[in-house]
């Protein structure tokens, strides 16, 4: 009996129905979608060619756990990058005042010195060390660190369709029909089975069905789950929601068990 689970293999070339020969592309980091990167996302990449022209994409999207710390050394990194705060956290004097001031805070410092943290100024700052000691008691008697927890929760490492697209002309005629299309080839199925086997392979991750699906998308999925062609499997998300997910892992240990 075979125990070793099969491993996902990387889809590098495909013949359509219509007997059109399709290669893939895959990207690891997509160059047209690089504003994520500062908040711990990656956008992989997949595009379908044919002869030499490439006809439909698929975007891959998540949070990465290798990019999280790195992006974010300390609380307040997050704060001001992934949250909008207006102040630069490799500053310290700068960290301290604005977060102390924004959480409505008094430094243990400034007790007896000033009647409301709102009167803060940097001219209020003590000393470094200090202040990375009230930061810390700032840190843990506030909320943040739980809606840190919370915002990475139901993303970190759990990849998911961000975007795909099959390429028809913007010109149409008089019927409103475009003027050419890649629609209906079956080319977005393999875009689907492209990304599911290279996120598996490269990644040892599954791809999930998105959160905020169009009708459309979400009519693909269920037919490509009833045609039963790919190793599509419903699942739960971490924020409890349900999903889909095509996982060739799964499907490996199944067929070695």
């Amino acid at each position: 009996m075979n125990t070793t689970p099969e491993q996902p293999t990387i889809l590098q070339r495909a013949t359509l129905k219509d007997g059109a020969e399709v290669s893939f592309k895959y990207w690891e980091q997509d160059t047209k979608d690089n504003m994520g990167l500062q908040k711990g996302f990656v956008v992989h990449r997949i595009e379908a060619h044919i002869d030499g022209k490439e006809v439909g994409y698929l975007k891959i999207s998540y949070l990465s756990s290798e990019l999280l710390f790195t992006c974010f050394p300390t609380l307040w990194h997050w704060v001001s990058k992934a949250q909008g705060w207006a102040f630069d956290p490799e500053d310290l004097v700068n960290t301290w005042t604005h977060c102390h001031f924004s959480l409505g805070r008094m430094p243990p410092s400034c007790v007896g010195v000033l009647a409301t943290p709102y009167m803060l100024t940097k001219a209020h700052a003590p000393d470094e060390k200090t202040m990375q000691a009230e930061l810390q008691i700032l840190e843990h008697s506030s909320r943040l660190p739980k809606a840190f927890s919370e915002w990475q929760h139901g993303i970190l490492d759990d990849p998911f369709v961000d975007y795909i697209r099959v390429r028809e002309s913007d010109e149409v005629d008089e019927t409103c029909t475009p003027l050419w299309t890649h629609h209906r080839r079956g080319i977005g199925t393999l875009l689907y089975e492209a990304g599911a086997r290279w996120i598996a392979a490269t990644k040892g991750f599954p791809l999930r069905s998105s959160g905020i699906q169009s009708a459309a998308a979400k009519a693909a999925w269920v037919s490509m789950r009833d045609a039963g062609d790919l190793p599509i499997y419903p699942g739960i998300r971490s924020c409890g929601k349900p999903c889909l997910r095509i996982d060739y892992l799964r499907r490996g240990v199944e067929a070695a068990a």
